[in-house]
């Protein structure tokens, strides 16, 4: 979760840098590469802190949220280009950076280990 944080990060960061495309080929994998690390990792925690029996309210919740954000965030971003071209990216840097603070707070938990049973 935190290095795909750490990733996400970095890659909204650098897309508005590229002024060729060989240096934005090699941005590009940051964002995806990010997301695939991050979105699993938050999910699995969020259903290791629920009660079982509210499980399913949570991930219908989260995925409200996530609907939520895929039509809000398109909207914002338009609104932010007004204000110049790279601040939509920075800004959802920002964001991305206040999950990676909260993800770093995350104490690391050992995986469990299955009971071997003879």
């Amino acid at each position: 979760m935190r290095s795909g944080a750490l990733l996400l990060a970095t890659g909204l960061l650098l897309y508005p840098i590229p002024q060729s495309l060989w240096p934005l080929a090699a941005v590009i994998p940051l964002v995806p590469i990010g997301t695939a690390l991050l979105f699993p990792s938050a999910t699995a925690l969020m259903t290791r802190g629920a009660d079982r029996e509210e499980t399913g309210t949570l991930m219908g919740v989260a995925q409200t949220f996530g609907g939520v954000s895929r039509v809000a965030a398109p909207l914002m971003a338009t609104a932010a280009f007004q204000v110049h071209i790279w601040f939509p990216f920075v800004l959802g840097a920002a964001i991305v950076g206040v999950a990676m603070v909260m993800a770093f707070r995350v104490p690391v938990v050992p995986p469990r280990r299955k009971a071997i049973h003879a």
